[in-house]
Formats: structure tokens, sequence, C-alpha cells
């Protein structure tokens, strides 16, 4: 373990011990005591509740409106670091972070624009809630799950999407299709097939082929797949749009 994880790990140490306070006896205090796990496990239970709440009041305050300009505004950014490493010396790692990076930006819009979609509207939640098994594995929720959870439905579906990835098209075209229906049903996913094949290849084998043989990209294969990114999140954004308009004339 590094210095860096074991100081933070006993910052984090301290915390529970200071937290848990006079309800460690002297000989409960070892770690592997019942008494000690079982404080320990309910100080994990409530500083995840805590950062569940907290990701829920943050959720509440975005718009999808503001995530696409966001994610526009990054993508700007990362085309002109491009530019500017085009004659560098490290131009090929500069290639392959920008192309890794750019399909990340992508993911998180599309994951919070959802779930900042099903907090404000709760027919957004009725539709996933329909089809949450169906792209979750078929991971089967219960009724006691449901009930646990301080947001219900609302709070196991969110947390089931926080754990999603969504730089897989096939992914993204399906919840997109489970939350705003018809307006999703021909989006087009196939130029960003490749893209996502290749980026696997760069974050998991550290820019390698299956074949173990090294990629190399050129600065104009970033730039045509920022190019497809960027046309792929403006049709996903119209979509979207027109959902939400065609949601505002039936009031």
């Amino acid at each position: 373990m590094s210095s860096v994880k074991e100081y933070l790990f006993e910052v984090e140490q301290d915390r529970f011990l200071a937290w848990a306070g006079d309800r460690l006896n002297a000989e409960d205090v070892e770690e592997s005591s019942e008494a000690y796990q079982a404080l320990a496990q309910e100080y994990s239970d409530m500083m995840d509740a805590y950062d569940e709440e907290a990701q829920y009041r943050w959720l509440e305050r975005q718009s999808f409106h503001d995530q696409y300009i966001e994610f526009d505004t990054e993508l700007r950014r990362a085309v002109a670091l491009l530019s500017d490493s085009e004659h560098g010396s490290h131009l090929q790692m500069m290639c392959k972070l920008l192309y890794a990076h750019v399909v990340t930006l992508l993911e998180a819009m599309i994951s919070t624009s959802v779930q900042a979609l099903i907090v404000r509207d709760k027919k957004f939640l009725l539709n996933i809630s329909r089809q949450i098994e169906t792209f979750n594995r078929g991971k089967k929720f219960t009724l006691a799950e449901i009930a646990e959870h301080p947001k219900g439905v609302e709070g196991v579906v969110l947390k089931s999407l926080s754990e999603m990835t969504f730089h897989n098209p096939t992914t993204i075209k399906t919840v997109l299709c489970a939350l705003i229906g018809d307006h999703m049903k021909d989006l087009d996913i196939s130029p960003m097939i490749p893209i996502s094949r290749l980026r696997h290849d760069i974050v998991h084998r550290n820019g390698r082929t299956v074949d173990d043989e090294p990629i190399v990209l050129e600065s104009r294969e970033v730039f045509l797949a920022m190019h497809d990114i960027d046309a792929f999140a403006s049709d996903i954004s119209r979509r979207i749009r027109q959902a939400l308009d065609d949601m505002d004339e039936k009031l």
C-alpha cells in the first residue's frame, strides 16, 4: 500500500473511532470483535447514505441543457489541446489520452443527464423502472431493497444507473430508449462502436490490441473521433429536447 493510501486509511480510521466514541468498550477496540465489526458496518452504511444524499442533491441542481453545454465546452478544449500538441514530442501519448478522455466526457454527460431527468420528472422514473432489470443484467430488486432505501424506487434506480458505464454504445441506446421511448429508437450508434472498441484497447490494454499489437494513433484519427462523438452527442441532445418539448405540449 502506498504512503498516500496508508495516510487516507488512517484518517478514515480516526474518523470512525471518533464517531464510535463511548460505544466501544475497552475489550471491543480490537477489529476482530463483533461489536467493532457491527459499528464499522453501521458507520460504513451511514457514510454511503450521506454520499447518496449528496449525489441526489447535486442531481437536483443539474439540467440536461447544462450538461450538454459543459460537454461541448470540454470537447472544444480537448480539440484545442490536441491542436497545440500536434508538433510536440509527446503527440502519441496525447492522442491516446485525449481519445479516451472525450469518450469519458460523453459518458459523463449521458449518465448525469439520464439521472437528472429521472429526478426532474416521475414519468422518466416510471419509464426506466419498467426496464431497469432488463439492462441491469437481469438483477431482480426485492421489495425489501426498495423499502429499505431512503428514496424507495427512485433511490434504487439511481444507484443502479450510477453503477453502469455509458461508453458502450448499445448500453447508451438501450437506456435512452427506455427513458425517452420512440424519440430514441432510430438513434444511430454505428459510428460509436469502433470508437468504443479503440477506447477499450487504450484504457484496458495500455494501447494494445488483443493480438498485443501496439496502437499508433494519428492526430487526424483523434480529430475524426472527436467529430463523430460531437455529432452523436448533438443528436442525443436534439432528441431529448424534442421529447421534453412534446411533454410540455401535453401539459
